[in-house]
């Protein structure tokens, strides 16, 4: 996968709530299969499955209307915020081919897989509406300042700030150093009317921003959990990218 490409679109894609009705055909979601084999293959082993649904195999309190659905469900025990970093891959994969895309809160399938979990549910389609933001001002984002800290010169988090979540609650801290990134789940009261399985699917979300865009600045890395991060207030350690 070119996530150096991807990196182009987390300045311009929104969350797309208005379809048209075209239902896409095999031959393209054949493409969008073997986009999401990929980024399995680079990230994997992980037990994440994808399943294109219609409206009728799907239903919940925040439905929006589309010609299909992706469904993604993980074996039991498997890590939710890494499925969420590659479901975010390749919801960013839809961006760039011009296709609308968005994640659906509290939304599942009909009937699900044995021994699986329902991990999310993504509508997609061509859309009825621009699909593209104009400008960085379009987006309804906390500051930079409002989301971690940074050396001085470091406009890091001018980008990463652009990572959609849940709400728009953006319930992450991150601490920037010369090679480290600290990615931090937060607890302010706000946030914590979030459900903590939805914090973690943010997370997994705001990491896929950073591996595209440190790779769009010539920094390659990977996640680790590290056990030297520091403790902030209301603040819990999830996981580092070390470049």
């Amino acid at each position: 996968m070119d996530y150096r490409k991807l990196a182009e679109y987390t300045s311009r894609r929104k969350s797309v709530r208005r379809y048209l009705l075209d239902v896409f055909d095999e031959e393209v979601l054949n493409r969008l299969k073997e986009a999401f084999s990929e980024i399995q293959q680079d990230f994997g082993p992980l037990d994440l499955t994808l399943d294109i649904m219609t409206r009728r195999q799907v239903s919940g309190l925040f439905m929006v209307e589309a010609p299909q659905y992706m469904e993604f469900q993980i074996k039991e025990g498997e890590s939710r915020i890494k499925s969420a970093m590659m479901i975010e891959f390749l919801e960013l994969w839809c961006s760039m081919q011009g296709w609308g895309a968005c994640w659906l809160g509290k939304v599942e399938p009909r009937h699900k897989k044995e021994g699986y979990e329902h991990l999310a549910t993504m509508a997609f389609g061509l859309p009825a509406v621009p699909s593209y933001r104009l400008a960085v001002t379009e987006f309804l984002r906390k500051p930079a300042s409002g989301i971690g800290k940074a050396p001085t010169g470091n406009n890091l988090l001018d980008t990463l700030r652009l990572a959609p979540s849940a709400s728009n609650g953006q319930p992450w801290w991150l601490v920037v150093t010369n090679d480290r990134i600290d990615v931090y789940m937060t607890h302010n009261g706000i946030t914590d009317l979030i459900p903590r399985k939805t914090k973690t699917l943010d997370i997994g979300i705001m990491m896929a921003y950073i591996h595209c865009v440190m790779i769009s600045r010539n920094l390659t890395g990977e996640f680790k959990v590290m056990t030297d991060a520091a403790e902030l207030e209301r603040k819990e350690y999830q996981i580092s990218f070390i470049s």
